[in-house]
């Protein structure tokens, strides 16, 4: 799942939320873990709405989900350009003067952009009273977006610092290589984040251009958690007159047949491996995935990062879950890295046959509260259901009625024998793997 049983930062997916102005208060936890119930509809202009009050909090968390490759819709790709463009935006001055930014910020709120091959989000987390003017300068902004060369320096320099603070994290390099190799083409081949040169010259013509037709009405999905109710949807603003009437549609994602390991040398040790897992429809087999990371990959109690605590090698998996198909990754990187492997090949092998009925209902009970803690606070909650809903299976999503939801379910449903044989599945398949050698890193 792309959240919550994940163990990843965002980027690998990625999606690295951007914070780009604003602090909120902390907010305290609540008392008990509050199910909400999702409510789905459609704005009066065009485009889906998600809305799921959620007792004990005094916050609310608002956000718009696009569908749109984040390298763009020409068929030379731009990584980069779609959060660039989200990131303009919201730094750009609108005709009454002022920008999405200082609004947001005027709330005593935080904003946030985040970005995944396929998908771009939105998020504001404001206090409850200014939930309502919220959704009305969110849509405001990006259903009739307003560009200006200020607002795309702005966020031209936001993104280039990003860039280079990436480079200095090695899992980046693992990640990207990975899904290079799993895909022949579509989005999810194609870094997230563009290179610094191309950042610098993109025009505000081609920002403007991919905004205009990325951040239609049409083409958003609006989410609502927290201390909100439907009626705050009335003050969307309507959809631009003449813009596409229909949302994007997934893009396919050919995949490639998995070559030989893969072997590379500079910086840090390390390696990496991927398979293609089930998609957002097998709900089953999505569920049983995100059970297997958790296990293996929390690093309170996973099978694999406890053994390695005191090796200094950071271990990272997930499951990420993409409209068709899933991706099953994990990197390493630092220390000893055989030892890491060979924790993990163990690891991966044990799954293979079904777990013992005690430790198994032990992992499900852990695997289940942190769901729902994750789920605690509206950002986690808009967070999955718009990723759920983008990617094509919005009731599935572990936000969505929480414990009577279908996510819910098909935890209570896992069995030892099920998951075993869904990791035989698709593990046994050929996947991709990368070893990083130490060392200068070689043209």
């Amino acid at each position: 799942m792309r959240k919550p049983a994940l163990i990843v930062a965002k980027a690998a997916l990625l999606s690295a939320a951007f914070v780009l102005s604003g602090i909120c208060g902390v907010e305290a936890a609540p008392e008990s873990l509050a199910a909400g119930v999702a409510q789905y509809g459609h704005l009066a202009g065009g485009g889906q709405s998600i809305v799921e009050p959620l007792a004990g909090t005094s916050t609310a968390s608002i956000a718009l989900w696009y569908r749109a490759p984040v390298a763009g819709f020409a068929p030379e790709p731009l990584p980069g350009v779609g959060r660039l463009a989200a990131e303009a935006v919201a730094a750009s001055t609108a005709i009454d003067g002022t920008s999405l930014i200082g609004t947001i910020e005027g709330f005593g709120g935080r904003l946030t952009v985040a970005a995944s091959p396929e998908s771009i989000a939105i998020t504001a987390v404001v206090p409850s009273n200014q939930a309502r003017a919220t959704v009305r300068v969110l849509t405001r902004a990006f259903f009739a977006p307003v560009l200006d060369k200020p607002g795309l320096d702005v966020a031209r320099h936001d993104d280039l610092l990003a860039i280079a603070m990436r480079e200095l994290d090695p899992r980046t390099q693992i990640d990207e290589s990975l899904y290079e190799a799993l895909f022949s083409s579509g989005p999810a081949r194609v870094s997230t984040w563009g290179a610094p040169k191309a950042i610098s010259e993109v025009s505000l013509d081609t920002i403007r251009s991919y905004a205009q037709r990325a951040f239609r009405a049409q083409n958003a999905i609006v989410v609502a958690t927290g201390a909100v109710d439907a009626s705050i949807l009335e003050a969307a603003t309507p959809a631009r007159e003449g813009a596409q009437a229909e949302p994007e549609l997934p893009s396919l994602e050919p995949l490639t047949r998995p070559g030989p390991p893969m072997v590379r040398t500079g910086g840090d040790a390390g390696f990496g491996l991927a398979w293609v897992g089930p998609p957002i429809s097998a709900e089953a087999a999505a569920t049983a995935f995100d059970f297997v990371v958790d296990y293996a990959f929390n690093p309170d109690d996973g099978v694999v990062t406890v053994p390695l605590a005191s090796a200094g090698t950071t271990i990272v998996g997930n499951f990420v879950t993409y409209h068709d198909p899933g991706v099953f990754i994990i990197t390493a990187t630092g220390g000893d890295i055989e030892t890491a492997r060979g924790v993990l090949d163990q690891a991966l092998s044990q799954l293979h046959k079904p777990l013992d009925p005690q430790t198994f209902e032990r992992a499900r009970r852990h695997f289940l509260l942190r769901v729902l803690m994750d789920q605690e606070f509206p950002a986690g909650a808009s967070d999955t259901l718009g990723w759920y809903a983008v990617e094509g299976n919005p009731a599935y999503a572990p936000s969505a009625n929480t414990r009577a939801g279908r996510y819910f379910q098909s935890i209570a449903g896992l069995t030892p024998e099920f998951v075993a044989q869904t990791v035989t599945s698709y593990l046994d398949r050929p996947g991709v793997r990368l070893t990083v050698k130490p060392g200068e890193v070689h043209p």
